[in-house]
């Protein structure tokens, strides 16, 4: 079969496809050939829970990140999206390049690449013709697997699109005191171009239906179309070569460059995974998160012009804040508003905003340009404090920069240099570059000066912005396609400037080598991962030192039905020991899905707090702090009824605090 899609792929490369057509209509009828959806979307449950257990353990990877910024609405998005998409898989023969873009994994080469092999080849077969495409090797295709299926290049003219829709409903409260939070989400489309996405949320201790204009505390709403060629028999010349690749209106997130500029997006990035430091993505989405903050509302659109790439958006966004003689004092983004005070800072002040980028492409090379200028409706009336006074702006505030992504001599090379409207410049620039199939190494480097002030920037940062740290990421991976992996990384930072709780610069390195194993048959699994990390500087209620922490993890796979695995995070710092020790299970019978794990933490110092996963309903990261000393345990159930219904019920918590978390997903159509 290897060679089959070697001589396919040759006779595309040489324009005479109608021979082979015919022979490949033979022999894939004779021949057992079914590569993963190649012919629709069968599988997609198995693979869903398969990517999902792979993308789980990345967030892992990253959770002690995520958790420490307080920013595991990051964690919960990705989730969310690549479940989505893998219930849901693309058909690789008709994605356009936003589509492409949002898969997250491919580079701008990549894209291009496809492009114009399925421009002047025809529609791809398999995965492993996807992996002789130029710029594409075994290891992208093994990472696209769950997310793609090879169907037809295109419908019929009388063709109709389909109307699909999803509803999902999810409530949580604690047991000791009854405050509900309440989610809905609902997402419908038609066909593949035009969608509507509508989220209504209210956390614990906020009321529903206070009124009836405003019955959830949270309200999110955005209609968007994709891939609308305005080409036509009828278009006038100017505009033949132009693609809106996506519209949104109403509520959206937004990517730009490397992130130095804007980023307000999710973006699975690790300093264990070389490949991850070249950040991408379509620069719109619609957003469907429950985030209260992180998000614009206005108008957006992406355009394609031959090799040129043009975004633009405006957007207008009220902001929670405590104002002052007319002057805002402190922003929150918590979304909370379940105090009489968080109600009274709740929308009080506006931001307006509006961005541009402009990208030209080309086969090695691709280079943009990208502004932001923004502004409150109020002045800033913050008091300068040692920490922050290097962070302040007021009235009218921008940044520029210009971005870059090439390759050259099996390089991967990408950076940005960004400027705010004081003058401070910012850096971030990476390299990496994958050797025989299975090795690959990188290293990114980013300089951030302490006054460079580019609050909705996005970009690598061990703190909660970019600004104050000089450093440098170096990394290495190894994969033998699921048998066994090894990775590793070295991060240094240096900060010039003091920081919260930090009253003098400092610096910090860390260190972290994972090794990975699977069995032959992938009945077991289990990976250790040791870190280091030495401080040159603590807070003020910890002593400088370093904190040592090792991982193990190992499970079990027993016929597909049954499941069980144990882990373990240990945590070595200012002499003491913590240590968080538990076990999972899980029990598939029909249409019923039951996990259940326990786990046994001792972490009484907070500099050695240790974080954990534990298995969530859908969309819900459930990344968990271990601070005290005691047991945390939860029991999630899933059944499925009337085909595309499923009901979620799970109940856990620690000794001093338990929640109730149920969940209804419903697909129409």
């Amino acid at each position: 079969m290897k060679g089959l899609v070697l001589l396919r792929y040759y006779c595309k490369k040489r324009g005479f496809m109608r021979p082979f057509s015919i022979l490949a209509a033979v022999l894939f009828a004779v021949l057992p050939y079914a590569p993963c959806g190649a012919s629709g979307h069968g599988g997609a449950a198995d693979s869903l829970a398969i990517f999902e257990e792979s993308l789980l353990e990345r967030l892992e990877n990253i959770t002690d990140q995520i958790a420490a910024e307080g920013e595991i609405a990051d964690a919960e998005s990705l989730l969310e999206y690549y479940s989505a998409l893998v219930s849901d898989p693309l058909n690789i023969n008709r994605a356009g390049r936003a589509d492409l873009q949002g898969l997250l994994f491919l580079t701008p080469f990549q894209i291009e690449s496809l492009l114009d092999y399925r421009k002047h080849g025809g529609a791809l077969l398999s995965l492993d013709e996807l992996a002789l495409l130029n710029g594409f090797d075994t290891y992208t295709a093994e990472l696209l697997r769950p997310l793609i299926f090879f169907g037809p290049a295109g419908g019929s003219s009388d063709e109709k699109p389909g109307l699909r829709s999803e509803l999902y409903l999810r409530t949580f409260t604690k047991c000791e005191d009854f405050s509900p939070a309440f989610l809905a989400k609902y997402g419908c489309s038609y066909g593949e171009r035009l969608s509507l996405n509508i989220t209504a949320e209210s956390d614990a201790g906020e009321q529903l239906f206070t009124s009836w204009k405003r019955p959830f505390d949270f309200v999110s709403a955005s209609l968007s179309c994709s891939n609308l060629p305005l080409g036509g028999k009828h278009a006038n010349d100017l505009f033949k070569e132009w693609t809106i690749n996506t519209l949104v209106l109403g509520d959206f997130s937004a990517r730009l460059g490397q992130g130095l500029v804007l980023w307000n997006s999710f973006s699975p990035w690790s300093a264990t995974q070389p490949s991850s430091f070249y950040r991408r993505g379509a620069p719109l989405l619609p957003y469907t998160s429950s985030g209260e903050s992180d998000f614009y509302r206005g108008a957006a659109v992406w355009l394609t012009v031959k090799k040129m790439d043009i975004s633009l958006l405006v957007s207008c966004n009220r902001k929670d804040a405590r104002i002052e003689n007319g002057k805002y004092v402190t922003i929150y983004d918590d979304g909370l508003h379940d105090t009489p005070q968080a109600m009274a800072r709740r929308k009080t002040m506006s931001e307006y905003l509006g961005a541009a980028s402009v990208g030209w492409s080309f086969p090695d090379f691709k280079v943009g340009i990208n502004c932001i200028a923004y502004m409150y409706d109020r002045r800033c009336g913050t008091k300068p404090l040692y920490y922050n006074k290097y962070r302040l702006y007021d009235g009218l505030w921008g940044n520029l920069s210009l971005d870059f992504a090439g390759r050259a001599a099996g390089f991967s090379l990408f950076g940005e240099i960004a400027a705010d409207r004081g003058g401070a410049l910012a850096i971030v620039a990476g390299a990496s570059k994958r050797f025989a199939g299975d090795w690959e190494a990188g290293v990114q480097l980013r300089h951030y000066p302490a006054d460079y002030i580019a609050p909705h920037a996005g970009a690598a940062s061990s703190l909660s912005g970019c600004y104050n740290q000089t450093g440098a990421v170096a990394s290495f991976s190894y994969s033998s396609f699921g048998r066994f992996a090894l990775e590793g990384t070295l991060d240094f930072c240096y900060y010039p400037k003091p920081r919260h709780n930090i009253r003098k610069p400092g610096s910090h390195l860390k260190a972290s080598l994972k090794f990975s194993r699977v069995s032959a048959d992938g009945i077991w699994n289990c990976y250790v991962k040791l870190s280091d990390t030495w401080l040159s500087v603590s807070n003020l209620y910890d002593f400088p030192t370093n904190r040592f922490s090792v991982v193990l993890n190992v499970e079990r796979n027993a016929g597909g039905l049954f499941s069980f695995g144990a882990n373990s995070r240990h945590s070595f710092m200012l002499g003491t020991y913590s240590v968080s020790a538990g076990g999972k299970a899980s029990l598939s019978f029909r249409r019923l899905v039951a996990k259940a794990g326990a786990t046994f933490y001792n972490a009484r110092l907070w500099a050695n707090r240790l974080y954990t996963y534990e298995s969530e309903l859908p969309g819900t990261y459930g990344g968990s702090l271990l601070y005290g000393k005691g047991f945390s345990g939860y029991v999630l159930l899933k059944y499925a009824f009337l085909k595309k219904t499923a009901l979620y019920v799970k109940f856990g918590g620690t000794g001093t605090s338990k929640r109730l978390r149920l969940g209804l997903k419903v697909k129409f159509g």
